[in-house]
């Protein structure tokens, strides 16, 4: 397991930084990119809602309860390796949500279907 430090005065820690700059630049159609603290999303685009995990909480109360409100589009939790994944699908009740490592989230075909999507 990783561990990353975070200072007193961080919400997030350096893990879900890189994460969530990884996925904001692999993103199409960003709409809304979430500041620290707030109860949305990390990233919602046109197509989806995007929740970066870094897989060190034990807990994922307060992400099972965004996934239910946040409907209107699929949900995506990106997580750092495969192994985290399968905790996360393990831990989620919620079907409508989509686990992926950023890898697969990245695959060839992933990005081939959000250029697909993102044209007019």
């Amino acid at each position: 397991s990783l561990y990353f430090a975070k200072s007193i005065n961080e919400n997030e820690g350096p893990l879900h930084k890189w994460m969530l700059g990884r996925a904001v630049e692999g993103c199409m159609d960003i709409i809304h990119v979430a500041s620290s603290g707030e109860a949305l999303p990390d990233i919602e685009t046109g197509r989806a809602y995007i929740e970066v995990e870094t897989g060190l909480k034990r807990r994922v109360d307060d992400l099972q309860e965004r996934i239910t409100k946040c409907t209107a589009k699929p949900f995506i939790v990106l997580v750092p390796t495969e192994a985290v994944a399968e905790e996360y699908r393990k831990k989620l009740v919620n079907d409508r949500a989509t686990v992926k490592t950023l890898r697969e989230f990245f695959s060839k075909s992933e990005r081939t279907d959000e250029r697909r999507k993102a044209r007019p």
